[in-house]
């Protein structure tokens, strides 16, 4: 099924423009020997969700497809809804120097996930290999071009039988909602989830230890993830605030994956005159592997719109990830990361919502 979108985002107000674009330098793809498609983990308990590793504990779930949704992170959207149930997080950069996610989500359901915003172009790239349902809440007329040569199946407001709505305690435009039950039913007839890449809960040879992260994505912009060793997990805060959902949990991850990405100008402009960006997702670059409190460096290759991303070690060899949730930071190149610095927003008091 094709859900066939035909009219621009007129339902998005302006984003708040923190801050330029940074200018980043172009680096050159490296060369690469193929490897194999991943295979689904075995797991010691029986079967594993595709996109955790995790065991399976409601094997009704196996037959649903990945559900990717759009989530604001403007200041204004925040707390988020349902965010901490993704098995897979993208964190890509927008105009005027904030982010957004592609959340999708999988063996939980999340029930109410938002505030819902607008696709872009990059999500022609990473979401055509998880073969599932997009909800967003709208795009620009090029966009909505670029989505559907992509052969995507997306949803927006008004479709899917009110499945993405519009909340009353929320000021627009961060107050879309989206209801997963529902747009998992609208899109039954995708195929079921499969895994993308391979999970293993043996923790690799040649890491080194760290204890927090400080990452910037742009001049007045920056998260942080903080491990946990009790829990097993990365916990993450932005901007000097631990990063909780509307529910009060703290958003966390068994796997923090930064992937270099080259950007630049999209070519136009939003609505309040912030410059479009660019992402090339399409070759390869040098990515930083974290899990089980350790650190490892590798790099990350996509051969083709509908290829997964490969995540390699320092040795070309295909790097395992943790069993659970992953978050994979579109990252800059040359912005790095700064590991185990005093200034953790992690562990920093709680951001108020904003209006």
């Amino acid at each position: 099924m094709l859900a066939l979108l035909t009219a621009a985002c007129g339902g998005d107000e302006p984003e708040p423009v923190v801050s330029a674009t940074p200018t980043v330098t172009a680096v050159p793809v490296p060369a690469f020997t193929p490897t194999p498609t991943p295979t689904p983990t075995p797991s010691e308990d029986g079967p594993a969700y595709p996109l955790t590793g995790e065991e399976v504990t409601d094997e009704t779930r196996l037959a649903l497809p990945a559900l990717g949704i759009k989530v604001d992170n403007a200041p204004q959207a925040r707390p988020q809804l349902g965010l901490q149930d993704a098995d897979v997080v993208f964190e890509e950069l927008v105009e005027g120097g904030v982010t957004r996610f592609l959340a999708i989500f999988h063996s939980t359901d999340p029930g109410e996930v938002g505030p819902v915003r607008s696709g872009r172009d990059v999500d022609a790239d990473l979401f055509p290999p998880f073969d599932g349902v997009l909800a967003i809440s709208g795009a620009a007329a090029p966009t909505y071009n670029v989505l559907f040569s992509a052969g995507l199946t997306v949803f927006e407001e008004g479709q899917a039988g009110g499945a993405i709505h519009r909340v009353a305690d929320r000021s627009a435009p961060h107050n879309l909602n989206a209801t997963a039950t529902q747009l998992w039913d609208a899109g039954d007839d995708q195929p079921a989830a499969a895994e993308p890449w391979p999970f293993d809960a043996t923790i690799p040879t040649g890491g080194a230890p760290v204890e927090t992260i400080l990452a910037p994505f742009s001049d007045d912009y920056r998260h942080s993830w903080a491990w946990r060793e009790s829990k097993g997990v990365f916990e993450r805060g932005q901007n000097g605030t631990r990063h909780l959902t509307a529910d009060g949990t703290q958003i966390s991850a068994a796997n923090i994956v930064y992937a270099e990405v080259e950007t630049g100008s999209g070519g136009g402009v939003d609505v309040s005159g912030s410059a479009t960006v660019s992402i090339e997702l399409i070759g390869g670059g040098e990515a930083t592997f974290y899990r089980d409190g350790q650190r490892f460096e590798g790099t990350w290759r996509k051969t083709a719109r509908d290829a997964q991303f490969e995540w390699l070690d320092a040795r070309g060899q295909p790097f395992p990830l943790a069993p659970g949730a992953t978050w994979v930071e579109l990252q800059p190149v040359g912005l790095g990361q700064q590991v185990d610095v005093a200034d953790v927003s992690a562990d920093a008091p709680t951001e108020e919502p904003t209006e």
